[in-house]
Formats: C-alpha cells, structure tokens, sequence
C-alpha cells in the first residue's frame, strides 16, 4: 500500500467494513438470528409497506369470502426502468459476490442469469401498435460501452410508494421484457393468493402476451392466487402519451377498486435514487447491489415512520373532494329517468367486467359519422345526378341548387332563433346602441327572409301561395315569428311537397344535429373546466366577476346548442315515418348527456373508494405496527439469556409501538370523517357507492 508519511492508506478496509455494518445492519432490523427467523427467505431483509395487505399480519383470514370487499386487498405494482442507475464494467460477480443475495430489494443474481440463459431470444419486443414508445423502441438496444448493467427495473407499491422486495433487476440491454417479467413476477412472490393491480408506462404493448409468458416460466415464477387475471394499467402522467383507445382501457379514471392512485410513485423513487448514480455506477456488481439496497431500506423505512401524515393529509383531502364530486354527480342526475341512469349504469359495469373492453364504452363519445360539411358534399353530388341533361332544372340549378337552399333555410333558421333569444333579454334598462343594434339585426334578418322566399319559389312553387295568404291574414309578425317554409313546415301544413326536398331536409338536419352535439360536448368541457378554475384561483371580486362571466357566456352557449338539437330531433321524429327512415335513433336520442353522467359517477366512485381505501389502509398499517410490537417483544423474552439481543428486540418493541401511538393520535376524528358526510361510506358498513 502506498505510504503517506507514516500513515498507510486505509480506505479499501474502510469501504469494506462500512458495506459489512451496512449489511449487519440489515439482518439486526430484520431479526435473524433471533429463534424462528430463517435468514434465507426471499425478502426477509427488506421493509415491508405497513399500509398494504400482508396474509397473517394486517388482514383477516376469512377476507376472500366477503367477494363485495375482496377489492380493498388488492396489491398495487408500479413497474418501470431507470437508466441512470448504470454499471460500469470494472469487476466482476467471482471478484464482488454480493452479500444480501436475494434476501432484500434486488432479486438473486446467479438465478436471473439461469432464467436469462433459458429464455433468452423466446419473446422478443414487437412493434408498437399504440404510440412510439421509446420504451419499446430502446427495448433491445445494444448495451453502451464498457457498462455491465444499463439500467434497473423495479417494482414499487403504486399506494404507498415504497420498493417491493425481491423486484430490483439489472438491466444489460433496454426495458426487455423478459426482465420485466421477471421484476414483477417476484415481486409478486411476497404477496401469495391476493389481487394484483399493476402499472407500466407501455402496458398496452407489455400486456398482449403477458399471460403466455408467465405460463412458459418455471414454477419459482408463478404465485398460486384465485385471480389468474391481474388488473393491468397505465400511470395517469404516461396515458397520455397513448392513443384514445388506451386511454379508455389502461385509465386508472375508470378501473374499478382502485381508489385515486396515480401508479406515478415509481418516478418519484427515481427521483431520489438517481444521486446515488454517481457513486454506484464505479461500484462492482455485489457493492452496487448492497450499497442500493441499504439506501431501498432507509428509503422504505423513511416512509414507514411518516405514514401517520401522508395519510392523514390524504384523508383530509378525499373526504373534501368526495362530497363535491357526490354532489356534482346528483347535479348530473337531476331530470333524468330511473331507466335510463339504469341502462346506463348496466353499460359501465358490461365494459368494466369486459377484460378485452370490447363491449360499448359508456365514457367515450361516439365518433360522428354524419357532419354538416360531408353532407352537403353528398347531397350536391346527388342533386347534379338527379339534373342530369335537364336545361330546365340546370337553369333553375345554376340560380341556387336544392341543397343550397335548404342550407341556407337552416341557417336563417338559427338567426332567427337567436335573434328571438337576444330581443327577450333586451330591457328598458339597456342602452340605445344595444336596442339600435338588435333593430338592425331585426331588419337585416327581415330582408334576408324575403329574399330566400323569391329563391324558394324556383324549386317550391307552392310557397307563393303559401305567402300570399300569410301576408293577406293581415297579422303582423315579429321576423323571428316569420316561417320559413321549408319542407318540413309545407308537409306540416297539410301541402304536397317534392319528396327529394323533404329527404335533403331530413338529412342535413340529421347532420346539423350531429354537429350540434359534437359543440355541445366542447362547450361542457370548457364549462367544467372554468368552473373547476373559479374554485381553485378564482379569488377576489375581479378574478370572481371575470370567471363568472366566463361560465354564463358557456352556459349560454350549451343551451343554443341543446336548443338547436332539439329542434332538428323535432323534424326528423316528424318525416322518419313518411320518408321510410328506420335506425335513426341509434345514433340520435332525445337530449342526454351519457358521457358526462358516467364520467360524474366514475369520478365521485374514485373519490368514494379512496376514503374507504384510506379506512382500510389505516387498520391496516395500526394492525402491522401491533403485529411488529408483539413480534418483537417474544423475541426480547426469548433472548433473555443473551442481555444484548434481549435490549435490542426490546428497544425494536418500542420504537413500532410509538410509531403506532402517534397514528392512533394522529388518526383520530378520521375515520369518522370518511364514513361520514354526502356520500361517506363506513369501512365495516355496507358499501352504497353512487349509482
């Protein structure tokens, strides 16, 4: 060894002796050696999640047998890769064994590599049919220079986020999913015969042969569970980098049982452990491995002991947010049939209990088939076959076509409508330049109606008289009062009328209603959102007056938008019979919002599951601090001949039972807040969720 002076240099054996306490350290907070502690179970050195469900710890033994409750014992994974945490090739597993083999956070090494070697090249990442992913485009990429590991895959709890054991594994090439498998599965290992909810970034490309996959892998793979099928997700963040059909699929919004996660906790681990990169990277692959998992540790453990807040600041806000979302969904429910809220309500569950979600999606608008542009496209095309060699109709046809004119009568049609809303808000109160404006508009409109009666007797003769005896009745009308006289009024009046016309009518109205829902739709969006603006910054009388203004003038515009609906489902209701038209009203009701009612109950459900989540998670984490209370104390007797381990598992005993006496005091009040209140549901009750 180099001299430096008299003093030799010591920081190999000191670098040796801190990763010997490190992993001293780590059996002594994991009781080995205590009686009854078998130091070589997968896991055994990790900390474990207080607040998830652990079989003989924090959950009843019967808990399968209530099926309405089995979804509050669901085990939340977030799965990703993060490719800071490199390696670089500068020593080897011979020369730098690891010490915790399997016994923590990283999975054992010599039985990755067996698995590796035996799968290798058998389920090769294709395609993406869905978004370009880099994830997957990176999947298989050649390994950087000189680095023995690429990266690490890692599951963690998308609840609570904390690193589950047994689920660290070295990448050596990209996010390959045969070591994604392999993260998840054991993982998975730790958590035998319970529900399984899970999260990747690129899950709908991970998923498609994900169950073919597990049932090739050996047995050491495979946990024996009653649900063969795991509920397979997308983080809220990444979803939208997806195409929509992933989005309805793959949306925490819309999965039932689990609550408002996000599935976002694994990149906030990321966040932390990336500064470890630059001290592990230089490390070899045992050092690395213990020196990560050590940090894993300190990371779980820091968690555990500030559980009672995370917690509580999370149930303060549910029960907040529930009642409004309960509110705003009887808001929505309002006026509405029990049938209808019935067959709908059957639609979400049908999609829900669907795994391929090929059933119709309640919360998915239906893509138009009809628009007013495509339409007129069609009819134009119709109407030049329809004149063909005619000189007669061609000259007519050259003046203004069928089409055109009944467009432009649906056109006035509005004007006039709107005109007849804007006079009734006009009031003694208001000034001379709005009354002089409105009488414009009034003359305008007036001027334009007379010239569409001149064009509309080219291809309506009939209307002539019709006028005539309109203008004989010496009434005098209001313009917005005027008819128009289109197709549908003629046929109304009890006069023939060119069926062509009636049938061009029929379907640019079909069209226009289309179009109307469609601005409807944008409309509530933008009205929502506004609204959701106005409560969370819309303080103080300036921001509050702008921000109320904002939501009338969008209120205004969704009930034009219904108004116009409402008038061409009229009409077409009217001629379907004459016309022979049959399946129309598939695609167009009467006026419901589908959508935004079950977009209002999937929302108040979130919020309702996540108190009764939060009432779960808090027995469950005061039942696991008992469990490690009394654990610890057998062991304190059981060690009474050997004073050292006697105090240690003593002093263990007390430090879970204060960490459980400030949940129990910081806790207090809460459950009775999420149980109750509009909307509150008791964890022990029954559970009447919103329907």
């Amino acid at each position: 060894y180099p001299l430096t002076g008299n003093v030799q240099v010591r920081s190999r054996e000191v670098l040796r002796m801190i990763r010997e306490w490190r992993h001293l350290r780590m059996l002594k907070h994991a009781g080995v050696g205590y009686k009854g502690v078998d130091q070589d179970v997968p896991g055994i050195l990790a900390v474990k999640c207080a607040a998830c469900p652990h079989p003989g710890i924090n959950i009843p033994g019967d808990w399968a047998s209530n099926r309405e409750k089995i979804w509050l014992y669901k085990v939340f994974f977030a799965l990703d890769a993060n490719f800071r945490l490199t390696c670089f090739n500068v020593s080897s597993e011979a020369r730098d064994s690891g010490f915790n083999k399997g016994r923590a956070y990283f999975v054992d090494d010599p039985t990755l590599q067996y698995h590796l070697a035996s799968f290798a090249g058998r389920w090769p990442a294709k395609k993406s049919d869905c978004s370009d992913h880099d994830a997957i485009k990176l999947a298989n990429r050649r390994g950087d220079y000189n680095l023995s590991t690429t990266g690490l895959a890692l599951a963690t709890c998308a609840r609570h986020d904390t690193i589950h054991a047994n689920s660290g594994v070295d990448l050596c090439l990209g996010e390959e999913y045969l070591l994604m498998d392999y993260s998840l599965l054991s993982a998975i290992q730790s958590f035998p015969n319970l529900p399984v909810t899970a999260s990747y970034d690129i899950m709908c490309q991970f998923s498609k042969k994900l169950y073919a996959q597990i049932g090739s892998y050996p047995d050491m793979l495979k946990t024996p569970t009653p649900f063969p099928r795991y509920q397979l997700l997308v983080p809220k963040f990444h979803l939208a980098a997806h195409k929509e059909l992933c989005v309805w699929s793959f949306s925490y919004n819309y999965a039932p049982g689990v609550g408002r996660t996000d599935g976002e906790g694994v990149e906030r681990n990321w966040a932390i452990t990336n500064s470890l990169s630059g001290s592990t990277k230089k490390m070899g692959p045992g050092s690395r491995r213990d020196t990560l998992d050590d940090h894993f540790g300190n990371f779980n453990w820091r968690k555990m002991i500030s559980l009672a807040s995370h917690l509580h600041s999370k149930a303060v806000e549910a029960a907040t947010v529930r009642e409004e979302m309960v509110r705003a969904f009887h808001a929505a429910s309002e006026g509405l049939q029990e049938s209808t809220k019935k067959q709908w309500r059957q639609m979400v569950l049908a999609w829900e209990a669907d795994p391929d979600k090929r059933m119709p999606n309640a919360y998915e608008h239906t893509i138009r088939k009809y628009t007013m542009n495509r339409t007129r496209l069609e009819l134009a095309k119709e109407d030049a076959d329809l004149i063909g060699n005619d000189t007669a109709a061609q000259a007519v046809s050259a003046r203004i076509s069928r089409n055109q004119l009944i467009c432009q009568g649906l056109e006035l049609e509005e004007q006039l409508r709107r005109l007849k809303f804007d006079m009734k808000t006009v009031t003694e109160g208001s000034t001379d330049l709005v009354r002089a404006k409105t009488t414009e508009r009034s003359t305008s409109l007036r001027r334009r109606v007379e010239m569409f009666a001149e064009l509309q007797a080219l291809h309506m003769p009939i209307t002539v008289i019709l006028w005539q005896q309109l203008a004989s009745s010496g009434q005098t009308h209001f313009v917005y009062d005027l008819p128009l006289l289109l197709p549908s009024q003629v046929f109304r009046l009890g006069s023939s009328c060119d069926l062509v016309l009636l049938d061009f009518e029929w379907r640019l109205r079909y069209a226009a209603a289309h179009d109307a829902l469609e601005q409807m739709r944008k409309h509530l969006l933008e009205r929502n959102w506004s609204i959701d603006w106005k409560c969370r910054y819309g303080h103080g009388v300036r921001d509050g007056t702008r921000s109320a203004n904002d939501v009338s003038k969008l209120t205004d515009k969704v009930e034009a938008c219904a108004a116009q609906y409402r008038i061409h489902y009229a009409v077409l209701s009217t001629l379907a019979e004459k016309l022979g038209k049959v399946g129309w009203s598939a695609d167009l009701r009467e006026l419901r919002l589908r959508v935004s009612w079950c977009k209002a109950q999937a929302r108040a459900l979130c919020w309702q599951e996540e108190c009764v989540l939060l009432q779960e998670e808090m027995r469950r984490v005061r039942a696991f601090l008992e469990h490690e209370v009394n654990k610890w104390k057998l062991r304190s007797s059981e060690a009474s001949g050997d004073p050292g381990a006697s105090a240690y598992a003593h002093r263990q005993a007390s430090i879970h039972g204060n960490i459980k006496d400030f949940c129990i005091e910081k806790w207090t009040g809460l459950d009775a807040m999420l149980a109750g209140g509009l909307g509150g549901i008791s964890l022990h009750g029954e559970q009447l969720f919103v329907n």
